[in-house]
């Protein structure tokens, strides 16, 4: 019982952020401004795809509050909705209406629950290319995946979304020695946006404090680089400030 009552608690703390998260970005999308998101869980990409519909329609560019988005990550993030957490944003924006079409990129299929699959497979506005279909059966190059990924969702603004966490022994909560390289995250970066009708930018996951007290110096370094490479790639849009 007093698990059950923890886990209520943290999820009601979850709302609480997603409220303020959406709150602030639609205020910077309604304003003509492109969000640049850094840090935290994949859990803010929810509000941040609920707030950035909603500040674009409100600014005229999107006739519905309704954007696609591309998500270079391991996992879907797609789990069922049983309360809000970061396993689980982009199902309940899909859910509330504010998710249109989504890819993602370099999906680990050791990571993909058999249930998540199939809401996949049989979803015509969700779309994924595995990191085994790229690295290891080479099916596609990693740059034609996210060509792919930025074709599919074209028809209107999308959300460009990195976990940090994908990235092959990257200094984070959640390493991993199997993964795509610094490089490819640029690439993954620099192509989206210059490719895509950007709604925000969102990169999650990247502790640059680690938890005994040291500075991780390099996924600072990192994420400077991503967001340089992102801003230098832009096309605004008419409409934008």
């Amino acid at each position: 019982m007093a698990t059950r009552k923890k886990i209520e608690a943290y999820r009601h703390a979850v709302n609480s952020i997603d409220d303020e998260v959406e709150q602030v970005i639609k205020m910077i999308t309604a304003a003509g401004k492109i969000p640049i998101v850094i840090g935290g869980g994949h859990n803010n990409a929810y509000p941040l795809l609920k707030g950035a519909a909603k500040g674009w329609h409100k600014r005229g560019l999107i006739q519905l509050p309704q954007i696609n988005c591309i998500n270079l990550d391991a996992h879907a993030d797609y789990r069922p909705v049983e309360g809000r957490h970061s396993g689980n944003p982009f199902r309940y924006a899909e859910e509330d209406g504010f998710l249109q079409k989504y890819c993602i990129v370099g999906l680990h299929e050791n990571y993909l629950p058999q249930n998540v699959w199939m809401d996949i497979v049989n979803n015509p506005f969700i779309d994924c290319i595995t990191f085994e279909d790229i690295f290891v059966h080479e099916k596609r190059t990693f740059l034609q995946s996210v060509a792919h990924a930025t074709g599919f969702t074209e028809d209107t603004m999308t959300g460009i979304e990195l976990d940090l966490d994908c990235i092959a022994n990257a200094l984070s909560s959640a390493t991993s020695p199997v993964g795509i390289s610094p490089l490819h995250a640029r690439q993954y970066i620099s192509f989206a946006a210059a490719d895509s009708k950007v709604a925000y930018l969102h990169i999650c996951e990247g502790a640059t404090r680690l938890s005994d007290g040291r500075t991780d110096m390099a996924t600072g370094k990192l994420i400077s680089y991503l967001v340089s490479d992102f801003v230098k790639a832009m096309q605004p849009l008419p409409g934008m400030a």
